[in-house]
């Protein structure tokens, strides 16, 4: 069984972590976006943290590269490999994990496609987190699937991204939801993870603070 544990983390304005995820989505809200962010970053393996460790099946993440390979993330904000095109860059972050698709197989189902000759500069913020979000939702090889604000993207409202999330968990994927919305975590069963002045703890739904968050 997969598991990720968080031992001692503590990184910006992430000022405490410890806890472990296992199979199922765990809903993590916050009261502060830069801290969701940090979480998610070091999570991921994308950031190492100033104190602590983040294990991935008893080993220390940020070193072993075959445990990063299986972990899929949408961070705060996002790049793609450097290319001339969308659809450069989407084949070579394919090549990185080993999957052998085409970018026309992850972009369509989004609606992505569209993008697939644009200019990779011309890029914003929030079309690079939505090409982000198909890339992750799309690994079909992910053990851990951890999302920052998964549904503020221009691509959530037209795409399937619950029945997507809910297929990972399924098959035995840890996954981890960030957000700042009550109603959000609420929606999806949570939230069972709080982020207040920077320290992770979790609680039960009935313990769950009415100032933290608000509705999307």
């Amino acid at each position: 069984m997969t598991e990720v544990e968080l031992r001692g983390v503590a990184h910006g304005a992430l000022r405490a972590a410890a806890g472990s995820f296992t199979p199922a989505c765990t809903v993590v809200l916050g009261d502060d976006a830069r801290a969701l962010a940090t979480l998610v970053a070091v999570m991921s393996g994308a950031v190492r943290p100033d104190r602590g460790v983040v294990l991935f099946d008893g080993a220390p993440l940020v070193r072993t590269p075959g445990a990063r390979r299986r972990v899929a993330s949408l961070l705060e904000a996002e790049t793609l490999p450097f290319a001339r095109d969308v659809d450069t860059a989407v084949a070579r972050a394919l090549e990185a994990r080993g999957d052998v698709r085409q970018p026309h197989d992850v972009l369509a189902p989004f609606g992505l496609d569209v993008w697939s000759h644009r200019a990779q500069r011309e890029l914003d913020r929030d079309e690079l987190r939505s090409l982000a979000l198909a890339l992750a939702l799309s690994h079909e090889q992910a053990d851990v699937l951890v999302l920052y604000e998964p549904f503020a993207t221009s691509i959530s409202a037209a795409t399937h991204i619950e029945a997507a999330i809910r297929r990972c968990v399924e098959r035995g994927a840890v996954v981890v939801v960030a957000t700042a919305s009550r109603a959000g975590a609420l929606h999806w069963g949570g939230p069972h993870c709080s982020v207040r002045d920077g320290v992770l703890a979790r609680f039960t739904r009935d313990s769950v603070p009415a100032s933290v968050g608000t509705p999307p």
